[in-house]
């Protein structure tokens, strides 16, 4: 019928949204991180309104005219196009991104110091998010190492450089994503040349490591044996630390100054126990020009062992070992007084002796009066 009017069927020509901007622009792999999207002319009764992010779609809330909230969904760290559309079939045009981020932290890492020559196990701990076992690297400043994933840690070992600096230390995972960034110090090689004393007593005594390249460290360890004691820095030559108690013989000593990497040199401290004192002979004596030989009775004198005897505030002399239970002291000239008495192993490892001697002055007898007998 030329006379049939067809009903007028209404016909939406609207453009897709335009987004401007939105806030925040990043968020977790997690996802649900409130979104405030910025658009032109959003229609508020949009049948459909929906986000975008890279291929997940995700219901949108309009606020206005110009404000539609979403939450984001759960998604592979990494930037994808943030989109909107009304209807859910026409989006918007552009190129914004939205970043997500990785959930994976890494807390610490362990030492974050050690030599220049390389070979030090650093331990990254991480947390947060599934790590897998895929491949991952350890990146100090250029050079790339492997990382291995161990529990909740990567472990993985620094590579040789030819001077001491501080580089930056990333882990990356598989899909080449920093998890986290931090900076490891490559320090000089640190050497060990003495310590003092050698002499220890087997129940403990404080030492000097003498060195070189020492650096200000809260890691610094000494190894005597296989016992770890703590030690102070104290000059970039000097480590202070306690020797402890251990039975008698000869023991090595190392030093770390990152709480790993020990020094190679091969020293040793003799641990020895301090003689039982028992007295002196004499312990009442005249004064001498020329000094005393002191006979110390005792127990425990071993043979090859240096002792030294010290009276007062005289320097030390070299005893003479007769018997496991005698030595012979001399003295230097002495005075009228009342002296200590002190026994050392050697020219530091002290036994103080609770004796003492005292010397009196020399009287010399010139007449007996009344003369006895007949």
């Amino acid at each position: 019928d030329e006379n049939y009017e067809s009903p007028e069927v209404p016909f939406d020509t609207r453009s897709p949204p335009s987004v401007v901007s939105f806030h925040p622009s990043a968020g977790t792999e997690n996802g649900n991180t409130w979104v405030s999207v910025q658009v032109l002319d959003f229609w508020q009764g949009a049948p459909s309104p929906t986000c975008r992010f890279g291929h997940q779609e995700v219901f949108a809330t309009p606020q206005s005219s110009s404000i539609v909230m979403c939450i984001s969904p759960a998604q592979h760290p990494g930037p994808v196009n943030l989109e909107i559309s009304e209807d859910g079939h026409q989006f918007s045009l552009g190129r914004l991104e939205f970043l997500f981020t990785s959930d994976r932290r890494v807390r610490s890492i362990v030492p974050s110091h050690g030599p220049h020559s390389g070979g030090t196990m650093v331990t990254l701990r991480v947390d947060g998010g599934e790590w897998n076992t895929g491949i991952a690297w350890c990146v100090f400043g250029l050079q790339r190492v492997p990382a291995v994933l161990n529990g909740q840690a990567y472990v993985c070992q620094t590579p040789a450089l030819n001077r001491s600096m501080q580089v930056s230390l990333t882990l990356e995972v598989e899909d080449g994503t920093a998890e986290a960034r931090y900076a490891f110090w490559f320090a000089e090689i640190h050497r060990v040349v003495s310590v003092e004393p050698n002499v220890v007593s087997s129940m403990g005594s404080l030492v000097h490591v003498i060195g070189e390249n020492f650096y200000a460290s809260n890691d610094a360890i000494c190894r005597f044996g296989h016992q770890l004691q703590m030690a102070t820095v104290v000059t970039s030559s000097l480590i202070e630390c306690v020797c402890p108690p251990q039975p008698e013989g000869q023991v090595p000593v190392a030093v770390a100054l990152n709480g790993e990497d020990f020094s190679q040199s091969f020293l040793f401290v003799q641990r020895i126990d301090c003689p039982e004192i028992v007295s002196i002979s004499p312990a009442i004596s005249v004064e001498s020009n020329s000094g005393l030989t002191l006979t110390v009775y005792g127990r425990g004198f071993d043979d090859g062992i240096p002792y030294l005897s010290a009276v007062g505030g005289q320097s030390p002399l070299p005893c003479i070992r007769m018997e496991s239970d005698t030595l012979a002291c001399p003295t230097r000239p002495l005075g009228l007084g009342n002296y200590s008495v002190y026994l050392s192993v050697g020219s530091h490892l002290q036994c103080a002796m609770s004796l003492e001697l005292r010397v009196f002055q020399k009287v010399e007898l010139l007449e007996v009066s009344p003369r006895a007998g007949r």
